[in-house]
């Protein structure tokens, strides 16, 4: 598989797919109750007899909110166009599916930082064959982010890690909290230390601030 083709096969899509598109039933993944959800992240494993001899290409992911009793909407195939854009997981590959072929999916969404990292592990076994592995796939919205050559210098573990200008920056005011210095007192040494980065006294206070503020207690 080619670099680019690594890239758009681990890349989620958000496309709107007619109902007859779907070559299998709905299924339901993982379901949330706002009202009593502890966390941010979802994971299950979902199975597919194929009804109808088709080509499929990935995995098509909506959602069904009930807001009240008969109360709620869908982004679903079936429904109306909305705001949500429903998630497209693609395959590897392309996959020549027959009556009576298995799909298992096993998906995951797990909230890293701002953003979820999607995984999607797809087994395919052949109806006449149900030990025989039509196809496997391991895919990951982590290797569809483009890495340059500074970012993949930065995750070999043989590389030097070094402060950057910003890292200097919080390393110093750390440093003087550690030392319990008084807010002000650490702004006047901030900005007498990195005089390039702040004009004047106010500015290095806004920055002590805000990481006295993330990081103190």
């Amino acid at each position: 598989m080619s670099a680019a083709e690594r890239l758009t096969t681990n890349q989620l899509a958000r496309v709107r797919i007619a109902a007859d598109g779907v070559i299998t039933p709905a299924r339901t993944w993982t379901s949330i109750d706002y009202r009593s959800v502890t966390s941010p992240s979802a994971r299950g494993t979902v199975r597919w007899t194929v009804e109808r001899g088709a080509v499929g290409h990935g995995l098509r992911v909506w959602f069904d909110a009930t807001l009240a009793p008969g109360i709620g909407f869908s982004n679903g195939p079936d429904g109306p166009e909305t705001v949500y854009g429903a998630v497209f997981l693609p395959w590897s590959e392309p996959i020549s599916l027959a009556p009576g072929d298995e799909i298992v999916v096993s998906l995951s969404a797990d909230l890293m930082g701002k953003d979820y990292l999607w995984r999607w592990e797809t087994v395919v076994t052949a109806a006449e064959a149900p030990a025989t592995v039509k196809a496997r796939f391991r895919q990951s919205s982590f290797l569809g982010a483009p890495l340059g050559a500074a970012n993949l210098r930065r995750r070999n573990p043989e590389s030097i890690a070094k402060l950057g200008a910003e890292g200097r920056i919080a390393a110093f005011v750390l440093e003087q909290m550690r030392a319990e210095r008084r807010l002000g007192d650490i702004a006047r040494a901030l900005q007498a230390q990195f005089p390039d980065r702040f004009a004047d006294e106010a500015a290095a206070l806004s920055e002590a601030a805000r990481l006295a503020s993330r990081y103190g207690t």
